[in-house]
């Protein structure tokens, strides 16, 4: 689509599971946003590791000598230019029709992924990641997850691929070995035993500037970036209804932006460890350990 249509938005994306909406922000806004997440990335390569304060979390791989951030979690509390997208009325318009005008914001991030990154994004639903689960209700009518192009997302720089229809079979993926990031390609052969073909995984090209969006019962996931100097970075803004869930940050209220907490507010998000000192969370495969 390229006209922010809240209804035609919502009518696509309940019938697919995702949705792409072309061209939102222009060249220079692009622009802007890629600055700020240049100078992100050039603060947390320098901190040497990973590092957390609050919600704001970097998650950094280190390949031989060299260190490659593969994402930021919250990045909207150090960039004004972030936290004034992820409350842009045009985000706003494009959510609007499928969670309402009263939104909460689980998810702040950014993820990286350069040409030689070995990092791929394994086949998962969102709706996983929501817990603990008491805190949610209905998501199916009241989440959405977006990503703001930054990159030019082509064929072979790791795109997200989404499983057409995969939607409608809340529950099928099948959780042994979950984990969202691992250091492997992505296997197609888990989608092809849940009874889905090659023609129902759905590569979403786009150009910067263009938004996704997916549902939270979507099989999703990105494959290496092989492509030779292209990185493929995505801005990305989960919403939930207020009436869905007390957690997260707000967003919106009655459709008017709300500027987020001071960081060392607590704010709990998806987890009761969200503060807890970094020693004391668990490692997960294929992700180093927050640092203290």
């Amino acid at each position: 689509m390229t006209t922010i249509d809240s209804a035609a938005i919502a009518e696509r994306f309940h019938r697919d599971g995702w949705a792409v909406v072309r061209g939102v922000f222009p060249p220079a806004e692009v622009a802007a946003i890629r600055a700020a997440i240049d100078r992100l990335r050039d603060w947390a390569l320098a901190i040497g590791g990973n590092y957390r304060h609050g919600n704001l979390v970097t998650w950094i791989d280190q390949i031989g000598k060299e260190l490659l951030l593969r994402g930021m979690q919250w990045p909207a509390h150090r960039e004004p230019v972030l936290e004034s997208v992820r409350t842009d009325p045009r985000m706003l318009a494009i959510v609007s029709g499928i969670a309402g005008h009263d939104l909460r914001q689980i998810i702040n991030q950014i993820h990286w992924k350069p040409p030689g990154s070995p990092s791929s994004v394994q086949w998962h639903v969102d709706r996983k990641n929501r817990t603990p689960a008491e805190a949610f209700r209905a998501l199916e009518s009241s989440y959405v997850q977006t990503a703001i192009a930054v990159d030019p997302m082509v064929a072979d720089n790791g795109p997200l691929l989404v499983v057409q229809g995969s939607h409608r079979r809340s529950g099928c993926l099948d959780d042994r070995g979950y984990n969202n990031f691992a250091r492997d390609g992505l296997d197609r052969a888990p989608i092809h035993a849940l009874g889905f073909t090659d023609a129902d995984i759905i590569a979403i090209e786009c150009d910067p500037g263009d938004v996704l969006l997916w549902h939270v019962d979507t099989i999703h996931g990105s494959d290496l970036n092989r492509h030779d100097r292209l990185d493929r970075t995505i801005y990305i803004n989960g919403y939930v209804a207020a009436r869905s869930t007390m957690r997260g940050n707000w967003a919106f209220l009655a459709g008017r932006p709300m500027p987020l907490p001071e960081i060392d507010i607590p704010v709990l998000i998806s987890r009761e460890d969200i503060f807890a000192p970094a020693s004391l969370l668990p490692s997960h495969p294929g992700r180093a350990r927050f640092a203290d």
